[in-house]
């Protein structure tokens, strides 16, 4: 069995078209969450939120026989769980699942991966739009997706709401197309639950300034439609349910997801730091870059990874919204409302 490894990283091992653009978004996110100053609230009881663990057993998403019959090809050994669809190191914690497709005439077989990633906004703007290519045409005619992409050489790529789905090959006979069926039947098979990382971290006593008080409940169903769970507090910029995280999130049917993230102190170090890396990203990839809209905050921006940014003195707001389906403009509706009560001190609006 070939395996692809290449380096390691303090958040495990980053590899593939993906994970090189994102080394030094994770840096600047992870010391955004250092810095977000906390209230002295005491948050009220909020209804409890079904979950699902991201730890889940990814081999578990395709049975043998569905990527026997989407393929037409025997599998040559059990599944494999792996690191990722990108690193092909077996591991019991990994996030992907290898499949061994037989091969042809006695040659070695070919390799097929797949991964659920939570973050699939993230995935998006690592590959791109240069990346769409040969998927533009199925993006444009298809509904499944919310968005669509690949590499020729051998990856597929997609997302609905904010979960992404990844498959990656090794093969000279299966094209990213092929496996499009088998993303679909993950994709299904994928309850459409909030993930938490750790069974409990939904539970866990909320601290500080509760940033789901920024928006009430309706007024993100006024544009998000209603919503699937309740709002809950999050991991730092990320859907992943966390009862004293730093984040917000309302989840609506359909894997939508619209992560609100706070930062009360030194915003403006932040602000200049994320929107140089989004410009020098989107020269990489070919993305579009945020234009300046007159509103509340002293500046709007795009983080690395999509989301928008609004700067008000030293404070500032995240929104990732390409998990949720809502346009900029509906974003900046949203932003109008919290920005006024960044000075609060966590309690309902």
């Amino acid at each position: 069995m070939r395996q692809q490894t290449n380096g390691n990283s303090r958040f495990g091992q980053v590899t593939g078209p993906v994970g090189r653009v994102f080394v030094l978004a994770v840096l600047v996110a992870c010391g955004k969450a250092e810095v977000a100053e906390t209230g002295e609230a005491t948050p009220a009881a909020k209804p409890a939120v079904r979950t699902q663990l991201v730890s889940a057993d990814p081999c578990a998403w395709l049975e043998p026989a569905a990527v026997e019959s989407t393929l037409g090809r025997p599998l040559g050994s059990v599944p494999v769980r792996v690191s990722s669809a990108e690193t092909l190191t077996p591991s019991s914690s990994g996030a992907g699942c290898l499949y061994q497709v037989k091969g042809e005439g006695g040659r070695d077989g070919d390799l097929v991966a797949v991964e659920v990633k939570t973050d699939g906004a993230e995935m998006q703007a690592g590959l791109g739009a240069a990346s769409l290519g040969e998927f533009a045409s199925a993006r444009e005619s298809k509904q499944e997706w919310d968005w669509v992409g690949g590499l020729p050489a051998g990856l597929f790529a997609a997302r609905r709401g904010h979960l992404g789905i990844m498959v990656s090959i090794q093969s000279l006979t299966i094209s990213p197309r092929d496996v499009e069926p088998l993303a679909l039947r993950i994709v299904a098979a994928v309850p459409d639950l909030p993930f938490e990382r750790t069974p409990g971290d939904a539970a866990v006593t909320p601290t500080g300034f509760d940033p789901c008080t920024l928006l009430t409940r309706a007024e993100v169903e006024e544009v998000l439609g209603p919503l699937a769970q309740p709002p809950y507090r999050s991991q730092d910029s990320n859907p992943l349910a966390r009862g004293d995280g730093p984040s917000c999130t309302w989840f609506a049917p359909g894997h939508r997801a619209l992560v609100l993230t706070p930062t009360r102190s030194e915003g403006r170090m932040i602000f200049n730091m994320t929107n140089g890396i989004a410009g020098l990203t989107a020269q990489v990839t070919g993305a579009a870059t945020t234009t300046s809209v007159a509103g509340p905050w002293d500046a709007r921006g795009t983080s690395p990874v999509g989301a928008l940014t609004y700067l008000k003195g030293d404070q500032l707001l995240a929104f990732q919204h390409r998990g949720s389906g809502l346009t900029d403009q509906q974003v900046n509706t949203l932003a109008r409302l919290a920005i006024p009560r960044l000075d609060g001190e966590g309690g309902q609006p």
